[in-house]
């Protein structure tokens, strides 16, 4: 089955909102029921563009179906990607530069209120000291298949899909 992949973006109450509202179990009241045309929710993140914080989604619906972005949320053309339900299959960067997976890792909740998911591998790798620190401080890219990211992926436990779609969303990030 063909799917499209739509990015929305906007102020980060105005897509908090209109996530909730379509049923996203990460944001919707415990028992809401997702909107049936959503096939998947993919992953939410926030960039500084033009000096104002945006907050961006992505949504996987079949071919043909039409989702309106509610008010103060922007749409992006989808993209047409086959793919098994949940799994967001584009290309996934081999490589994303330092500052893009730090941007984007800035934008992911952490552990605790008020931290992020940055703020927790940072301290984590401050930590442990050794190359994995040095390679985190001062490389200028970072490897999707490399030692660091699978350690990473694994102390924090983020799935083989989670880390894809961190580097795709990383990807956009310029700047």
């Amino acid at each position: 089955m063909s799917y499209i992949d739509i990015r929305w973006s906007g102020s980060p109450d105005a897509v908090t909102a209109a996530l909730a509202a379509l049923g996203d179990p990460r944001l919707a009241p415990e028992g809401t029921t997702p909107d049936p045309r959503i096939a998947a929710f993919g992953p939410v993140g926030q960039e500084v563009i033009a000096g104002r914080l945006v907050m961006f989604a992505l949504l996987r619906v079949p071919e043909g179906t039409e989702i309106e972005a509610p008010e103060g949320v922007f749409a992006e053309p989808g993209r047409v990607s086959e793919a098994v339900t949940g799994v967001f299959m584009e290309g996934v960067p081999a490589v994303v530069t330092n500052y893009q997976a730090r941007a984007i890792l800035m934008g992911m909740p952490g552990s605790a209120e008020g931290r992020t998911l940055f703020d927790d591998i940072d301290d984590a790798l401050r930590a442990a000291g050794g190359t994995a620190w040095q390679a985190w401080e001062y490389a200028n890219e970072i490897k999707r298949d490399s030692a660091l990211v699978q350690q990473v992926a694994a102390q924090f436990g983020l799935t083989s899909e989670q880390l894809d779609d961190l580097f795709r969303q990383a990807a956009e990030i310029e700047a």
